[in-house]
């Protein structure tokens, strides 16, 4: 993998390992964090240098294509992107959301087709990889074949707390964890976010209905957890949300009673 340093990528913050100073947006990048570049530093002091490409999209721009040769392996840095299939029917179904610091496209590692379409959810900044490079450079860096393997093992994690989430979590637990991954992405400075996906996209996400989904941003409404317009919301209570996405259970109000009504006292 031939090396090249860029520039234009100010500020730069110091690498805590060995000084060397790195572009700010390479820090939340998974192919830095996994230690992919670090056979290009040459000692202390030198510079941060990377073929990465940097990419931007916006709105439903559609990156990978299931069905073809996976020519890029893609590190979404910041945003919200999709994952999803096309079946026979002609029906679409989404896999999972791409958060920031998560990858796509790793069986691009392995030379194989796109698994799945990868597209971005409003504006989405990444860098990409020639999968070629990587697999050179592994094959010259013995040392770093790990972390090709780690890169394929991220995104498998990813399926499977996807996996996990539909097992565990009820409707609500579902609904709040996807407010808050698009709060995470996409909320401007005074805390409205557009709602990235159409209901009937987020139902086939959480493995719902559109109308259960509809219910759920109604009642969370309703506790004033959210505050929402057409197409747009506002997270009120975080707190809350994050508790249900974590699948914690609900804790009464004081004096409130939750189960079964007390018996009567028989001798009453």
């Amino acid at each position: 993998m031939t090396p090249s340093r860029r520039t234009g990528d100010a500020p730069r913050t110091a690498d805590g390992n060995g000084g060397i100073d790195v572009p700010s947006r390479c820090l939340s990048c998974p192919f830095y964090r996994l230690g992919m570049l670090s056979g290009l530093r040459a000692g202390p002091g030198d510079p941060w240098r990377c073929d990465l490409v940097p990419g931007q999209a916006h709105g439903r721009a559609v990156l990978a294509t299931e069905g073809s040769a996976a020519r890029r392996v893609f590190a979404v840095r910041n945003g919200l992107g999709r994952v999803y299939r096309n079946l026979p029917s002609g029906r679409v179904v989404a896999l999972r959301l791409v958060r920031p610091g998560e990858l796509v496209g790793t069986e691009s590692l392995s030379g194989d087709e796109y698994a799945a379409s990868f597209e971005s959810l409003g504006d989405l900044q990444y860098c990409s990889g020639d999968p070629e490079r990587i697999r050179a450079r592994a094959a010259a860096h013995p040392d770093l074949a790990r972390e090709v393997l780690a890169l394929a093992a991220q995104e498998m994690e990813a399926y499977r707390r996807r996996i996990v989430s539909l097992a565990v979590l009820d409707r609500r637990g579902r609904v709040a964890e996807l407010l808050l991954d698009m709060d995470r992405a996409a909320a401007g400075v005074d805390g409205w976010c557009d709602m990235l996906l159409a209901q009937q996209e987020a139902a086939e996400l959480l493995g719902s209905t559109q109308e259960t989904v509809s219910r759920v941003l109604s009642e969370l409404a309703r506790r004033g957890w959210i505050e929402r317009l057409p197409h747009r919301f506002r997270i009120l209570d975080r707190d809350a949300l994050r508790s249900a996405a974590a699948g914690e259970m609900e804790r009464p109000a004081p004096g409130r009673h939750v189960g079964p009504a007390p018996a009567a006292d028989a001798r009453s």
